[in-house]
């Protein structure tokens, strides 16, 4: 008499997951095969076919693993990638925008209190400026920000009183994305002015 396949506890979960594989065709040609190689003259459903059925149902398991890991990586792959690529695109975008910016900077001297005027030569709006005083010895500070804008042709004026003979005024411009995020220009598009 043929000892009974004992399936108990957890191992149940990979048994269920055999028969669910009962209506792939794979099953059954593996049913078959093993059935012609081991199991000559006996009836097709015996304990080895349970059997089958349980190593089947490992084999199911496995290749869900597989499957769902595959899925996962290539859901945040494509989203790694679709980040990396706008990223790489904004970063382009703000260099073209850079090269485009061409202002000019100069002291306003009709007035009493001392002012650069700062000029937008072109028809793009620059979004943003950082004014710094670059002192004698290559110190720089933050004097001002202009973040409202400069239409194109147009110009503004910033009080430079607190600055000294010999010090320069560096004008920073800045680019924006195509996500509305302000981006510093490279040194190429800075302009400095000795007082």
């Amino acid at each position: 008499m043929e000892k009974e396949f004992n399936i108990k506890g957890w191992k149940n979960i990979f048994y269920i997951l055999g028969w669910i594989g009962v209506i792939n065709l794979f099953f059954w040609a593996y049913q078959i095969i093993a059935y012609f190689i081991y199991n000559q003259g006996e009836r097709f459903f015996t304990n080895n076919f349970h059997r089958r059925v349980y190593n089947w149902g490992i084999f199911m398991f496995i290749i869900f693993i597989i499957l769902l890991i595959t899925i996962v990586i290539a859901a945040w792959n494509s989203n790694f990638v679709r980040n990396l690529v706008e990223q790489q695109t904004d970063k382009t975008g703000i260099q073209m925008k850079c090269l485009n910016i061409n202002f000019g900077i100069s002291i306003d001297k009709t007035t009493r209190v001392q002012k650069i005027r700062i000029t937008n030569n072109e028809g793009n709006t620059i979004p943003k400026f950082l004014v710094q005083k670059v002192a004698s010895d290559g110190t720089s500070t933050t004097l001002t920000t202009i973040d409202t804008g400069l239409s194109g042709y147009t110009s503004t004026s910033v009080d430079i009183s607190e600055l000294v003979s010999g010090d320069k005024i560096r004008v920073i411009p800045y680019a924006q994305s195509s996500s509305g995020i302000n981006y510093e220009c490279s040194l190429d598009t800075v302009k400095e002015l000795l007082i």
